[in-house]
């Protein structure tokens, strides 16, 4: 059996029922920004991340606009007119931590493709973890996160070159 990841503390935590998402049907948003390469860095820093492009014109890797271009509006408009228990960890952001988890586990391996799935969104109100385990023949991992209640709020398969 193949060894597991190490399991990743965060703050955040969960419990959303399909009732409460009905409100977004049909809303959207659209937003543009400039992304620096001083604000590329700290967030490889954060990531634990090497050597991000920086220059003018690179393209942001894969998974990092949600960090870059959260929809958020402050705790005090979530939680009082939403009604919602804290500010949403953007589920972009968790996978991007889910990646980065498997890729820090599996230096060696080359990721050729990463999907994942929502479960249930993930609050800033308490802990939350991430997880993972390689399949025993090496091709693929498995990955989780979690809210602090422990439910799965988010799944993700990592594949691999042979």
């Amino acid at each position: 059996m193949a060894k597991p990841f190490t399991s990743l503390q965060g703050d955040a935590a969960m419990t959303e029922s399909l009732e409460s998402f009905k409100r977004y049907i049909g809303r959207s948003e659209t937003a543009t920004d400039v992304v620096t390469g001083s604000a590329m860095a700290k967030l490889a820093a954060t990531l634990g991340v090497e050597g991000p492009a920086s220059a003018k014109g690179d393209p942001i890797p894969p998974g990092w606009h949600g960090a870059f271009f959260p929809a958020s509006h402050g705790r005090d408009y979530t939680t009082k007119v939403e009604g919602l228990p804290g500010l949403v960890v953007q589920g972009t952001l968790v996978s991007q931590l889910l990646m980065e988890m498997c890729r820090g586990e599996l230096p060696t391996r080359k990721m050729t493709y990463f999907g994942y799935q929502t479960v249930r969104q993930i609050y800033d109100t308490g802990p939350f973890t991430i997880a993972g385990a390689p399949a025993a023949d090496g091709r693929e991992a498995a990955l989780w996160a979690a809210g602090a209640d422990g439910k799965l709020a988010m799944t993700a398969t990592a594949k691999f070159a042979q």
